[in-house]
């Protein structure tokens, strides 16, 4: 099952790596990796301290680990932590804000002798992979090096589990040479199970996302911020995450409609993959409004540095609420082209949506906002985080629509009634504390093969 398996990989890279090497150019994917590229830091210590390799794919997962990797260092000061991603914004928001972890690296992709070429250097103790990824060679050679393998914080979202049982037979042999399996919920245990998972290595966890810690922006971060992007004091905000392509022009559509008869509110439209800032500015130049993208607005207001100079001359207003802040260049729209954000922006929010919810891609974590009190709305199409959307939904903290049309009633509604915004917010943020503590509970299962 293997050979057919890498005969079918090594062929689909073949035939796709034209279309991969322009993915990997646009997002920042260093596809050196693919082919057996061993970074010089890689090449010393593999043999001197012990090492655990965490696998994460994109900026999510990266932020739900970063509290369990604090608890791994923390616990363990000599251990080799090496941290790898598949996305290029994983790669960067990784090692901005994982200051815990020793190297980071971008996913070597699956063939065999790529990944017997990166263990001589890595040489791990433990893999532990965060979420869902099943990647049959890399599951084979460690089990063949008794490796323990841990899949934590484990979700298989409808769509990928109907894919799993079809391929069940391939599955089921690979599973079986797993450590440990530690699931969501009691949905995610019954999936993994139906696939080939042995019952005893399973156990409910729960999500280690609901235990993501935001720092809370200050008063005057907020209003800096503001007066930064020329959004006055008095203007609602409508932050928009984490969007896709097709999704952008209906959010701007709802936009344009509610400007008609609220023209104080203001967009800050976050698109999933920076690249496609472009295609998503003349989207908005076609339908005739004012934006600026984010990347273009002054270097001291797109870092964490607060430029003391201009928070020295600005205080004085910023910190009197009757002094209204103007700004000479005021934009509608705040176009975000940068990465690692986005969870500080949630902060500047009246009202939130959740991107990739609109299309059929499945949604994004709702949880970061919803911990900040934001109210929040999102798409019919939340199967990536069913169980978050119907926390939420249980809990009356989001509302889900199911166009654009309904995404304007409700929005409007929201906007109008800033007792009902409350309301949600603290509904959200109940939710997700009722529901903490699956970080320390993995790390409980994590220890005890750290020693």
């Amino acid at each position: 099952m293997l050979l057919i398996y890498n005969i079918l990989l090594h062929l689909s890279l073949i035939m796709l790596l034209p279309f991969y090497l322009v993915k990997a150019k646009r997002t920042g994917v260093d596809i050196r990796y693919w082919f057996g590229f061993i970074p010089p830091e890689l090449h010393t210590g593999s043999n001197v301290r012990k090492t655990i390799w965490i696998h994460a794919v994109s900026v999510g997962e990266v932020n739900a680990v970063k509290p369990l990797i604090k608890k791994i260092r923390e616990s363990n000061p000599s251990l080799r932590i090496i941290l790898s991603t598949v996305t290029g914004t994983g790669q960067t928001v990784a090692r901005q804000s994982v200051p815990e972890v020793d190297q980071f690296i971008f996913f070597p992709s699956d063939l065999i002798w790529n990944l017997r070429r990166l263990f001589k250097y890595i040489n791990p103790q433990l893999l532990i992979l965060v979420e869902t990824e099943l990647w049959p060679n890399l599951i084979s050679l460690c089990a063949s090096r008794s490796i323990p393998i841990m899949l934590i914080n484990g979700r298989i979202s409808p769509r990928s589990f109907m894919r799993y049982k079809k391929v069940r037979w391939f599955f089921q042999p690979l599973l079986n040479k797993m450590t440990l399996f530690l699931m969501q919920s009691e949905t995610e245990v019954d999936r993994i199970r139906t696939i080939g998972a042995p019952h005893h290595k399973i156990k409910i966890t729960g999500n280690i996302k609901f235990d993501i810690s935001i720092p809370e922006l200050t008063d005057l971060e907020k209003q800096r911020y503001r007066a930064m992007f020329g959004f006055e004091p008095s203007q609602p905000v409508w932050l928009v995450g984490s969007t896709h392509p097709g999704e952008e022009k209906l959010i701007l559509q709802v936009y344009k409609a509610i400007r008609a008869t609220q023209p104080e509110l203001r967009l800050i439209l976050v698109p999933r993959h920076p690249h496609r800032a472009e295609e998503v500015g003349k989207e908005i130049e076609l339908l005739g409004l004012p934006y600026v993208r984010r990347s273009q607005l002054p270097p001291e207001c797109a870092t964490d540095r607060v430029n003391k100079a201009f928070t020295k001359a600005l205080s004085p207003i910023l910190s009197n609420p009757d002094s209204p802040v103007r700004v000479k260049n005021s934009h509608s729209i705040i176009l975000v082209d940068t990465v690692g954000e986005l969870t500080k922006l949630y902060a500047l929010a009246d009202v939130v949506f959740i991107g990739g919810s609109l299309v059929p891609i499945g949604g994004h974590n709702v949880l970061e906002p919803a911990t900040l009190g934001k109210p929040i709305l999102f798409g019919p199409y939340m199967h990536n985080f069913e169980f978050c959307a119907e926390l939420l939904l249980s809990a009356g903290g989001g509302i889900q629509v199911n166009n654009i049309q309904d995404l304007e009633s409700q929005l409007s509604a929201l906007l109008e009634q800033p007792e009902l915004r409350r309301q949600l917010g603290e509904k959200a943020r109940s939710a997700v504390i009722a529901n903490q503590g699956a970080t320390e509970r993995t790390f409980e299962e994590i220890k005890k093969y750290l020693n």
